[in-house]
């Protein structure tokens, strides 16, 4: 008793002074004699608390013990608040330790496991999921998966892709340009996993096995060949396995996509690739296949036929009149 009226004496006596001694942690100290319960003067209970006890409050007790009034400041648990938190929990139940309610940044669950690499700074949530860049289905093992549909987690590796994923770890996308096909609200893959090939065929306007080509802009409604490219019908005044050459001397740039035969030709030519030129035609018309002007009649075509002849016969014999 003699120890216990000299420590409330000098409480009393210094407790003036607390603020300009600054604030202190109290010593442990073990006795087998009980403690009754102390009476303070007024204003400085709250001074003497133990430093972790949330807003500085607390009671002391009839056994000689103090109890935090509110709780424990973050980090720390008991009824004196003097134990921290297993590692990794900023906030644990006061009553035990092992108990966590908050983990650190980048901590989660019940006993504060690492977040997954994947996160990066931004943490997760408690149950392990990124809080921005993954969901719960991207996070498989310790890697963000976004692609991933169904994760193998004893291989940490991605077992199924999401719809329009491919790769190893479904982290390429399918081509833009692969064709969907759902069902309802059910899609199926778009292209294979393993070489991104296009399962349902390509978005108009595309072709090939991942659908990165481009129909031609001369293709008619840019409708091609998925497999070859080549145009299903040219746009007017083109031909060829890609609409790719101009047709020549066509009416209305008219002709055949697969020669280039003009379906009429320009005022001015004939032949059947409208290559050859009309002679002295009026109008320039003359006839598809011979050549002949158009407004000329049979009569004045056979004088002219024979007028020809007979020059040709005189060519002949002045030729041979001097050899």
């Amino acid at each position: 008793m003699a120890w216990y009226s000299f420590w409330r004496y000098c409480m009393v006596l210094f407790a003036p002074f607390h603020d300009l001694l600054g604030n202190c942690t109290a010593t442990n100290i073990t006795t087998t004699e009980p403690v009754p319960a102390i009476t303070y003067l007024p204003g400085y209970l709250e001074k003497i608390c133990p430093l972790r006890c949330l807003e500085g409050k607390c009671t002391f007790l009839d056994d000689g013990g103090i109890d935090c009034t509110y709780g424990c400041n973050d980090g720390y648990m008991g009824k004196m608040c003097n134990f921290p938190c297993m590692n990794n929990c900023s906030k644990c139940e006061r009553e035990n330790a092992d108990d966590c309610i908050k983990c650190d940044q980048g901590y989660f669950g019940e006993i504060c496991d690492k977040c997954p690499n994947a996160c990066g700074e931004q943490g997760c949530y408690g149950n392990g999921v990124c809080k921005e860049d993954c969901s719960a289905i991207n996070v498989c093992w310790d890697k963000c998966l976004p692609g991933c549909k169904i994760c193998n987690d004893t291989l940490g590796k991605c077992q199924e892709c999401a719809n329009n994923f491919m790769g190893e770890n479904c982290e390429t996308s399918c081509s833009d340009n692969c064709r969907s096909i759902c069902s309802t609200q059910n899609c199926t893959s778009q292209c294979e996993r393993d070489t991104g090939r296009c399962l349902h065929g390509c978005e108009p306007g595309s072709w090939g096995e991942r659908c990165a080509d481009l129909c031609s802009p001369r293709c008619l409604d840019q409708n091609c060949n998925q497999t070859s490219g080549q145009c299903v019908q040219c746009i007017r005044g083109y031909h060829g396995f890609k609409c790719h050459l101009p047709c020549v001397n066509c009416k209305d740039s008219g002709c055949l996509k697969t020669t280039g035969t003009c379906k009429k030709c320009d005022a001015g030519y004939y032949g059947r690739t409208c290559t050859q030129t009309c002679l002295n035609c009026s109008s320039d018309v003359c006839a598809r296949l011979s050549g002949l002007c158009s407004n000329v009649s049979m009569t004045n075509i056979i004088g002219k036929n024979i007028k020809l002849h007979l020059l040709k016969l005189i060519f002949q014999t002045e030729s041979q009149l001097f050899i």
